[in-house]
């Protein structure tokens, strides 16, 4: 109780409970209130006609080198320790993927913008440049997670040979 008020008073949230209620506020404004520039890049590369012909390009090479591994390795070994093999070669080309691709695409975008001769007129929209490159990065992030939903069923193989 507050000695003043004579009202018991309610202790703050713990930090995890805050922090998770700012990440859920951040959400849904990127949700209701997209980045603009975010918005530009998405339209841009689904107009291209190369992006679904890369994106199936990229699962087919990524599936035959998957197989292949697993069909030299099952040789030898047991099905199980394939499994683990595939498991580990599978998820750090795709750690490989996110963490090379992603940054290099957001400063390929911008790069572009400056070599284009438009990042002048993406400054008179006062976004700002953070709001510019948060969008960049968010549209280089957005690429990488086709490219990951693209992969996901041959990321189910090394489970079919784990058991």
């Amino acid at each position: 109780m507050s000695a003043q008020t004579g009202v018991a008073s309610i202790p703050p949230p713990p930090p995890s409970v805050r922090g998770i209620a700012r990440a859920r506020v951040r959400l849904a404004g990127l949700l209701t209130d997209p980045n603009p520039v975010w918005m530009r890049e998405l339209r841009a590369s689904a107009r291209l006609q190369r992006t679904p012909v890369v994106l199936a390009v990229t699962t087919g090479m990524m599936t035959l080198l998957i197989c292949s591994i697993g069909g030299l390795a099952s040789i030898d070994s047991e099905p199980a320790k394939v499994g683990v093999w595939l498991y580990h070669t599978f998820f750090s080309l795709a750690f490989t993927l996110v963490a090379w691709m992603g940054p290099a695409m957001a400063a390929t975008s911008i790069a572009a913008e400056r070599s284009g001769g438009t990042w002048e007129a993406l400054e008179l929209t006062g976004l700002g440049a953070p709001a510019i490159a948060r969008g960049k990065l968010l549209g280089a992030l957005t690429y990488v997670a086709m490219y990951l939903i693209m992969l996901a069923p041959v990321g189910g193989l090394p489970f079919l040979l784990a058991a």
